[in-house]
């Protein structure tokens, strides 16, 4: 967990903690040229309570090329709990 994240973290009541980690792990910017994904709690980021996608144009670290990226929240994947 970087600074910033201990530090935003500090701020939010501890029972929305691990809900805000696991909504930041679901948001992924992912490179358009090569399709590699990361995410934003990853990078160093929060992304909790967002809604809405962007685009922005850096450099992959997978393919080199520097190009966008989009940033979109992933579907929860499949378990017994949301069947």
């Amino acid at each position: 967990m970087t600074i910033l994240q201990r530090f935003i973290l500090a701020f939010i009541p501890a029972r929305h903690r691990a809900e805000a980690e696991a909504e930041t792990r679901a948001w992924h910017y992912t490179c358009e040229a090569c399709g590699h994904a990361r995410s934003v709690w990853d990078l160093g980021g929060i992304r909790w309570k967002a809604s809405g996608n962007s685009v922005t144009r850096t450099r992959c670290p997978a393919c080199g090329t520097i190009g966008f990226h989009t940033l979109k929240k992933q579907p929860a994947p499949l378990t017994d709990k949301n069947l």
